[in-house]
């Protein structure tokens, strides 16, 4: 039986808001056989829905400093919506439509906060959509060149010498990832080791470097922490990996492992162009790109691309490869200002701060991996729906320690 905080039974109408509404924010994962038109149509009455499910959670009052950041996100949309409609002519139609999918997976934590799931319902979720993404990657996979997930207008990158496949959710992977490791070591349970691997295999299968050097750095200093076999067996199990992986990018001439070998190296030698982009970007945003001292404070907001505003940033940043994507937080700096810097900052203090059971480890893990990938790529606004649930995991146990020391009082918080 599910239940909630208060040990009452959720309702099917309960569980199904909190289950399908990640699948219909993702677009289906954007799956060829259902029209554009049908999945959108969903996603906005969905949207709708859920919004006057959670308006009232909006205007709450609440000591949990979770619920207060994520209500300090949303008004930073709205300010940051009201800079660009005063200094770049963006009408609010046109910046709502360029934050819908931020919002609404922001909007996510109060669906949680409200209907209240346990965190055994959460980590059931993450799991699941873990394994329907691993399953939708995996179809992909077999199915290429052809596209079946994913936007077939998007060109696939070709740059790590085979596709990046890139389909909507992939954050449930992350969460799901460093919850098996943090499960495995708390529970000593073999299931979760495995789910770990094969999850760090799709991780790999992903090639996006970055991403993979913070998982088995953050994964590395967690089991160091935990205990001196567990550091034993990953060195033995990451020897294997580099004995087995090293004839193949020795061997082979054109191979993704090799490419991103190539590419990293160029990186660390300073002939990589790509992070000559990046380093040029950040330099284009903070010294050349209009600003005032009220941009400044509460940032430009999000360009819509078929706004004036998305057309001068398509000639003067996309021409030359600037994208505010690649750039993390100075890209955050210049959409929010640094109001909305300073909110995402205390975002990660609060969580870095809390102190959790040790089977709950892995939403540190997890916002650890948000902010440190962040610094080159935009994981905050992509991974909404997973940094929400942990925000409401951080909430739910905020409230029970809240709880212990109040009483029955405390129910009102929450």
């Amino acid at each position: 039986m599910l239940v909630n905080i208060y040990n009452k039974k959720l309702t099917t109408t309960e569980v199904a808001i909190v289950a399908l509404f990640p699948l219909v924010a993702f677009h289906f994962y954007q799956y060829i056989g259902i029209p554009r038109i049908l999945e959108r149509m969903c996603f906005h009455a969905m949207y709708l829905l859920v919004f006057l499910f959670t308006l009232k959670e909006l205007f709450r009052k609440t000591t949990s400093i979770y619920h207060r950041v994520v209500k300090y996100i949303f008004a930073c949309f709205i300010i940051s919506s009201i800079t660009a409609f005063c200094f770049w002519e963006q009408s609010f139609v046109s910046s709502y439509i360029a934050y819908i999918n931020t919002f609404s997976e922001y909007m996510y934590f109060f669906i949680l906060y409200r209907i209240k799931p346990t965190p055994s319902f959460v980590i059931w979720i993450v799991v699941a959509y873990a394994v329907i993404w691993m399953m939708a990657y995996c179809i992909a996979f077999i199915s290429l060149p052809n596209i079946i997930f994913g936007d077939p207008e998007s060109d696939w990158d070709m740059s790590r010498g085979f596709y990046r496949i890139k389909i909507l959710g992939g954050g449930f992977v992350f969460l799901a990832y460093y919850m098996s490791v943090n499960n495995a070591c708390e529970k000593k349970g073999k299931k979760w080791s495995v789910l770990a691997l094969a999850l760090f295999c799709i991780i790999v299968l992903m090639l996006t470097r970055q991403y993979i050097a913070i998982t088995v750095v953050i994964t590395t200093l967690y089991l160091m922490t935990k205990s001196f076999k567990a550091i034993v067996k990953l060195a033995i199990l990451a020897a294997a990996i580099v004995l087995l992986v090293t004839p193949q990018i020795i061997s082979h001439t054109d191979n993704p492992l090799k490419t991103m070998y190539e590419l990293t190296m160029k990186q660390v030698t300073g002939n990589d162009i790509e992070e000559d982009v990046r380093m040029k970007g950040g330099e284009y945003f903070l010294t050349e790109f209009p600003n005032n001292i009220v941009t400044t404070i509460f940032g430009n907001g999000y360009a819509h691309p078929d706004s004036s505003y998305g057309k001068w940033e398509l000639t003067h940043c996309f021409m030359n490869a600037y994208i505010r994507a690649d750039i993390g937080y100075i890209g955050l700096y210049i959409t929010y200002g640094i109001l909305g810097f300073m909110v995402f900052l205390a975002m990660f203090y609060h969580c870095f701060k809390a102190k959790l059971p040790g089977e709950m480890s892995y939403i540190k893990l997890f916002m650890l991996h948000i902010a440190s990938a962040n610094i080159l790529s935009w994981p905050i606004r992509g991974d909404a729906i997973e940094i929400s649930i942990c925000l409401y995991l951080f909430h739910y146990y905020w409230f029970i320690k809240r709880k212990k020391y109040y009483g029955r009082n405390s129910h009102s918080e929450f």
